[in-house]
């Protein structure tokens, strides 16, 4: 046949009309239709409207499990998956009756029950008004490229989540969230083993739900052992463990109860392996039954095992932190300077310690040679001294800087130093930089100044407390015979005003004596009744004598004797004065002041007991002083003098303190400083009377005498016999012990026992006393000593004595003791 072409132009098979080819055609296509269907590669299911199955291709069956003979008659609802929501089925028959086409994606389950995705059409077929009258459906399985996307997409998902978080726990949840969310898992859950070997839910993640939320809270106070629960196995088996229904396993799933509440029912769990090693496990619930998915559980053991290797060294990284942390935080503590520099000598790091003492801050140093920031040259000489740094590069050894080292600051402060420099090595031994320890001495060697100087103090106290107790009793013997002489005088004579003045200047002679004492014993003080004006007076008087300044005197009439160590307050006054007197060095007026004060209970007044009180104040009209210095001019070793050892008014404050009184400051810059010293008031007066120099007034008593001075023996009998009363002598303890013994033999008893306590080579006061008091528990024993700074004397009352007399003392000092003992004179 030739070849003709018709009107439109299109070939025509020789004598066959258009037409007529037309017909032979679509015959010919319809009896090849159903073999073209059954070869195509893509499923095709044809449905009528009201969803019954007819028609399904081998490629079809091939895909979802199911014959043709399962399938037809059948609904297409046999393969949903749960997947997919109400809203996805609405949207999809919304749009096939509406004679649209629809396209999209599916995950199905097949017959074996594994889940596939597959991508798919629906095309509506014929009908009428009413709709379509058929929908023909096409899909193609899609469940190896899509799982392979999801999986790529949830690899690269997690390894990012776990890059940006800042710890493994954020890092667990957000793989949780991701997995949940990607495979529609209703909760998501991390173990680790804990340091008592049992599993501990660290991380977990789910919508916000109020049932998940109390299931979760039971997790999270769960502990199980290896081999417990869902977790427990994957730990042991170190592999993929899946549970359809958690709520049905039994014993094995210890969170059953909370899991049907929440309605949970399919679990699942993976283990995060890394070189063999479980690290953690990945559990997952959701509120369906759903069979073992082993493309899901494979999915997310390779999750787990990426994520395990990232996992490792996240852990490493953080193990790095930590310990990067701990050593910040042990240099930031301890009390030494750090510095570290690197192979070049550049400083890297400085710890607090550091930069406070070189005056530079971290990021300012770094990157600057050693010596820009470590300015150390030596002490005496001010030379340079040489790198230590540099020293230790040169050698790689560890070295150490040379005595009388001192660090000048970044602002010109400096500190004596002392530091070692050892090189930091890597694994190798390879030198990476230089450690520099260094720590400040300064207060070291100004302690050891000061402990030097105590030592010096105490051999000279030692000293001086022998020298005291030698030259007191000397002065005792001579102010005794020139109180004799000044009884045989009349008061008015010119001679009784020179002997007076005579015995003064004995009492002025033993000042020097009483102020290293002060010093060198720093003990509790040995009180008596002391007229404050005289003391006052005469420090204050001393302290200024050669200086610029004068004192200015104002004393309340009538102010009270103070019961105090006449020595430790003098030195007390003197200190305050000096102090005022240097704080003007063009000279300036001092005003010094006593007044009477009553403290009522309840009454605020520097932290004083309610009683009487005498108040010394000492005024300077000089420059005053900050805040800063005067909250810190008690403190030891605290001074603004260049020369000062910052002990004076420290010694001043412990003395008031001990005393039962205190010390407080006034002082504002241009306006002067103030201080006033508190001190107790004396219960009685009995020496005021006397301040004249005559005896006191006492009734005749019997009295026992004991002292290792026969010229303070002497002497004190005559002026006790002179005035009356019976004066026996002993020369030491033992002594005055059988004399009392055979005094209370004949029936009768001394009434007052004087007792020297210190007598080389026999029995002193002390061990007399208390071998009297076994003898006659009544003895009214005084103790008197030339050491001024003995302890016994500050304890007297304690171990058994009534009173105490400090050498030297006058006939009226010696009688106004009796007096105190024996009591009221009765006419």
């Amino acid at each position: 046949m030739e070849e003709t072409t018709n009107p439109a132009g299109r070939p025509e098979a020789d004598g066959i009309p258009g037409a007529r080819a037309r017909q032979l055609d679509a015959s010919m296509l319809g009896s090849l239709l159903p073999e073209i269907v059954a070869r195509l590669p893509e499923a095709v299911m044809i449905t009528r409207r009201d969803g019954t199955i007819v028609f399904v291709n081998p490629a079809f069956e091939q895909m979802t499990g199911y014959t043709g003979d399962d399938l037809v008659g059948a609904n297409p609802r046999l393969l949903r998956s749960g997947w997919q929501g109400p809203a996805f089925y609405k949207e999809m028959w919304d749009t096939i009756l509406g004679g649209r086409m629809f396209r999209g994606e599916l995950v199905n389950r097949r017959k074996d029950g594994t889940l596939y995705i597959e991508a798919m059409s629906i095309t509506p077929i014929g009908g009428d008004l009413d709709g379509p009258e058929y929908f023909a459906y096409v899909a193609q399985d899609v469940t190896q490229g899509r799982r392979a996307h999801e999986r790529l997409r949830l690899l690269e998902a997690a390894s990012r989540a776990i890059g940006e978080a800042s710890d493994l726990s954020t890092a667990y949840t957000s793989v949780l969230e991701l997995v949940c969310q990607l495979t529609r898992w209703s909760y998501g859950e991390a173990w680790e083993l804990t340091g008592n070997q049992t599993l501990r839910c660290v991380a977990s993640w789910f919508a916000p739900d109020d049932l998940l939320q109390d299931f979760n809270s039971v997790t999270r106070q769960l502990t199980l052992k290896p081999g417990w629960g869902l977790p427990g196995r994957v730990w042991v088996t170190a592999r993929p463990e899946w549970d359809e229904d958690v709520t049905e396993t039994g014993g094995n799933f210890v969170r059953g109860e909370a899991a049907r509440r929440a309605g949970l029912k399919a679990g699942f769990g993976v283990p995060i392996v890394s070189d063999g090693e479980v690290l953690a496990v990945l559990a997952f619930f959701a509120r369906s039954r759903r069979q073992d998915e082993t493309e899901l559980a494979a999915l997310v053991s390779t999750l787990g095992t990426n994520l395990g290797t990232l996992v490792r060294r996240r852990r490493a990284e953080q193990s790095l932190a930590r310990e990067r942390h701990r050593l910040e935080v042990t240099l930031r503590s301890i009390a030494d300077g750090v510095i570290t520099t690197d192979p070049e000598g550049r400083v890297e790091m400085l710890n607090p310690v550091a930069q406070e003492l070189t005056g530079w801050v971290e990021e300012e140093a770094r990157g600057r040679g050693l010596l820009d920031v470590f300015h150390i040259v030596n002490e005496h000489t001010r030379e340079i001294c040489d790198n230590p740094v540099d020293r230790v590069l040169a050698s790689g050894n560890p070295v150490e800087l040379a005595n009388h080292t001192v660090l000048i600051g970044r602002h010109g402060k400096e500190h004596v130093i002392g530091d070692s420099a050892a090189p930091i090595r890597d694994e190798a031994g390879r030198t990476e930089g230089v450690v520099l320890v260094f720590r400040d001495e300064t207060a070291n060697r100004r302690l050891e100044r000061e402990l030097q100087r105590a030592n010096k103090l105490e051999s000279l106290g030692v000293l001086a407390g022998g020298i005291a107790h030698d030259f007191n009793n000397a002065l005792t013997g001579i102010i005794a015979h020139i109180g004799l002489a000044k009884l045989d005088l009349p008061a008015q004579t010119g001679t009784h005003q020179m002997l007076t003045e005579a015995e003064q200047a004995c009492r002025r002679a033993t000042s020097l004596t009483r102020q290293l004492l002060t010093f060198s014993r720093g003990g509790l003080p040995v009180r008596r009744p002391v007229a404050v004006e005289q003391l006052v007076r005469e420090t204050a008087t001393f302290a200024v004598t050669g200086s610029p300044s004068r004192c200015a005197f104002d004393f309340e009439p009538g102010l009270a004797i103070a019961e105090i160590d006449e020595g430790q307050v003098g030195q007390v006054i003197h200190n305050l004065v000096l102090n005022a007197s240097q704080a003007m060095p063009e000279g300036g007026l001092i005003t010094v002041a006593a007044r009477n004060e009553v403290v009522a209970p309840g009454e605020p007044c520097a932290n004083l007991e309610p009683g009487r009180y005498v108040r010394i104040t000492v005024s300077d009209t000089g420059p005053g002083m900050p805040p800063e210095v005067s909250d810190r001019v008690f403190d030891p070793y605290f001074t603004t003098k260049e020369r000062g050892s910052g002990l004076g008014l420290a010694v001043a404050y412990a003395v008031a303190q001990n005393h039962d009184g205190t010390l407080t400051l006034e002082s504002q810059p241009g306006k002067g400083t103030t201080f006033h010293l508190y001190l107790p008031a004396a219960e009685f007066e009995a020496e005021r009377a006397n301040e004249s120099g005559q005896p006191a007034e006492t009734r005749m008593a019997d009295i026992l005498f004991m002292d290792d001075e026969e010229t303070i023996r002497r002497g004190m009998r005559e002026v006790l016999t002179r005035l009356g009363h019976t004066v026996t002598l002993a020369a030491d303890g033992e002594e005055a012990v059988e004399m009392y013994r055979q005094r209370l033999g004949s029936g009768r008893r001394y009434d007052v026992v004087i007792l020297d306590l210190t007598v080389p080579g026999g029995m002193g006061g002390y061990e007399a006393v208390a071998q009297l008091r076994q003898i006659d528990p009544g003895v009214r024993a005084i103790a008197s000593s030339g050491y001024s700074d003995n302890p016994v004397m500050a304890r007297a009352a304690d171990l058994g004595f009534a009173g105490i007399l400090p050498k030297p003392y006058t006939p009226s000092e010696l009688l106004a003791a009796i007096a105190r003992v024996l009591g009221p004179s009765q006419q």
